[in-house]
């Protein structure tokens, strides 16, 4: 993944926090993040694993190993 970006206000915003693989036949994605956000974007060059960190994030696919944890 080439970056991960976000941009911070005042109180009251969500804590996303992120340790997990997902695994593919080519690669292995390993996502560690654990900031407060009000704004996320995942930027890279197309087949980095994006949509996927997305879908984990959604629930839609299971990392591999890891957690997800939005507070």
């Amino acid at each position: 993944m080439d970056r991960i970006a976000y941009a911070q206000t005042g109180a009251g915003m969500t804590r996303l926090q992120l340790d997990l693989s997902i695994r593919f036949p080519e690669f292995e994605l390993n996502v560690a993040y654990d900031d407060p956000v009000r704004v996320l974007a995942v930027t890279g060059r197309s087949g980095i694993g994006k949509t996927s960190l997305l879908n984990a994030i959604a629930g839609l696919i299971t990392p591999a190993r890891g957690q997800i944890a939005i507070d």
